[in-house]
């Protein structure tokens, strides 16, 4: 979220045609449609401590990538492999914290 407001400005000084920023500022949520719902399984496969250092490593490593950007696509590129970080990090994340605190968990229906 703290980088929203830049991204239209830099976005625009890499000269992004106008019909294409929105597929620009969306890049980092497309993968959180589609890469999501595998990340779940991951954990049970290959071990949820794995699929978090491999999700860190993606999420720490994404904003060195941002100083790279020379043009809109590579931005594009940037930002959805950010997103892809996200994607893989936080559902394991969430389940992990789940586990560790089961008597504080929160049900999202109270009814």
């Amino acid at each position: 979220m703290a980088k929203n407001p830049v991204l239209k400005p830099f976005a625009s000084s890499l000269d992004t045609p106008d019909d294409l920023l929105g597929v620009v500022a969306s890049a980092s949520t497309i993968p959180g449609i589609l890469v999501s719902l595998p990340p779940r399984r991951s954990p049970d496969v290959f071990g949820r401590r794995k699929v978090l250092l491999f999700a860190a490593f993606v999420f720490a490593s994404a904003p060195f990538l941002y100083l790279g950007v020379d043009s809109w696509w590579t931005l594009a590129l940037v930002r959805f492999y950010h997103g892809f970080a996200t994607a893989v990090f936080v559902p394991v994340a969430e389940a992990s914290i789940a586990e560790l605190f089961p008597q504080k968990r929160v049900r999202e229906f109270p009814f």
